[in-house]
């Protein structure tokens, strides 16, 4: 493997935004490619794409009624002291059901939409660098601490904003590892991970094992092997019953295309279908995880990389499939070329988001193959009738990439994300359908 390659991959671990179950940043990764100077042009203000033909969905019925559709604007997070990132890394964030966490790396700070205000959170004394979980009522966040860089994982309780030091897991200090809330036993799922090997010329460890923690008993254990091979940068999500667990990269950072599910209750694993042949959807690291489709509780990928490094171009996917485990089969999400983005639809770092019965793709950067951008444009697709719509409105947000987003039940809160000049926003802003 070229030194080239390896230099690349810890970028993968600066950030996969995207809202669920994702892979976050290196403790101290390498520098970004530069982004390439192509002049001055406008940032990726794109005319909008005419929504007429296209109606959103309705929101669900228990939304309210008062708050208009369309967007409104989301006050900066400078107003909670909220400034400071941790390099290259996007922020770790999850929704409570009142609120929105957010954590940088560096800091924290907690959104209110009923206000539209932030108020500050605890300091936790760490870097926050890994994969997390948000539980219901915690977020679990691997972290590293300042003095002995020892890897730790903490939990932030919003109720009292306060964290809590959990006990060493069994787990050994790899990155690009996954980690799930399991509603049924009520756990954090670690699993996988890669490390660094010792020369340029070996192959990259890979960790095929995983381990639990159990808030109530304040105690890890060890998940029974898995039938996958090592890997780190794959996607994991919960469906309800199980951990499902598609690609990745292996050490020779290759993606992978296979897949497994596994149950914390019986503490078994479950081949899965392989979309690779099926469909055929390509082998991918870093995908995108959510929960939704048509059943509501089908396990959605989209978008990766065809190796594990999320800021490198043209390597992202702009497809995905979404895996229904009570039948093990796959329906293919097509490529965002196909959509009303036409060839515009080759971007990275777009923020992706799953609601009202469409997974939504909006922003983002392009390539070597059409416009730079940033964009401020972006398309829905519904999962149901396999179908594309535009997004109306997107120059709300504003033209950026990365930018965080949850999905609240009724309407999708952004924050955050990189300008033109590649230069961390506080900002945000709120769509709903």
């Amino acid at each position: 493997m070229s030194h080239a390659i390896r230099s690349l991959c810890p970028l993968l671990i600066a950030g996969l935004s995207l809202g669920c179950v994702i892979v976050k940043a290196d403790p101290s990764p390498p520098s970004p490619p530069e982004v390439p100077d192509t002049g001055p042009t406008d940032p990726g203000h794109e005319p909008p794409l005419d929504p007429e033909d296209d109606p959103p969905p309705e929101p669900p019925g228990d939304c309210d009624p008062s708050i208009p559709s369309g967007w409104r604007s989301l006050s900066s997070s400078a107003s909670a002291g909220l400034t400071r990132w941790l390099d290259r890394q996007d922020a770790i964030y999850a929704w409570t059901g009142s609120e929105l966490l957010v954590h940088t790396g560096v800091g924290g700070a907690v959104y209110a939409p009923a206000t539209d205000s932030w108020r500050p959170m605890a300091s936790v004394g760490s870097r926050l660098v890994g994969a997390w979980a948000w539980s219901g009522d915690a977020l679990f966040v691997k972290g590293v601490d300042n003095d002995t860089n020892a890897q730790r994982w903490f939990a932030y309780h919003p109720a009292t904003d306060t964290w809590e030091t959990l006990p060493p897991a069994p787990l050994l200090d790899f990155r690009g590892h996954s980690a799930v809330w399991s509603t049924t036993t009520h756990e954090l799922l670690v699993w996988g991970g890669v490390e660094e090997p010792n020369t340029v010329d070996e192959p990259y460890i890979t960790y095929d094992g995983g381990a639990a923690y159990d808030p109530a008993t304040g105690t890890w254990r060890v998940l029974a092997p898995s039938s996958l091979s090592g890997r780190g940068f794959h996607g994991a999500i919960w469906n309800g019953a199980a951990m499902i667990v598609y690609g990745g990269a292996e050490g020779e950072l290759l993606p992978l295309g296979d897949g497994a599910a596994y149950d914390p209750a019986t503490d078994a694993w479950t081949s899965i279908a392989s979309p690779t042949a099926t469909l055929p959807l390509a082998p991918r690291a870093s995908a995108r995880t959510f929960v939704g489709g048509p059943s509501g509780s089908a396990a959605i990928f989209w978008g990766g990389n065809e190796g594990p490094c999320s800021h490198c171009m043209p390597f992202d996917r702009v497809d995905g499939g979404v895996y229904d485990a009570a039948t093990d089969a796959w329906t293919k999400i097509p490529s965002l070329e196909t959509s009303p983005l036409g060839s515009s639809g080759l971007r990275y770092q777009p923020s992706v988001w799953v609601g009202a019965g469409r997974l939504w793709v909006l922003g983002g950067i392009g390539g070597d193959e059409g416009p730079w951008g940033p964009f401020d444009n972006g398309v829905a697709y519904d999962l149901a009738a396999e179908t594309w719509s535009t997004i109306p409105g997107g120059h709300v947000l504003g033209a950026r990439r990365a930018a965080s987003v949850v999905w609240t039940g009724c309407e999708a809160i952004f924050y955050g994300g990189l300008d033109a000049d590649s230069d961390w926003l506080t900002d945000g802003a709120i769509y709903r359908p």
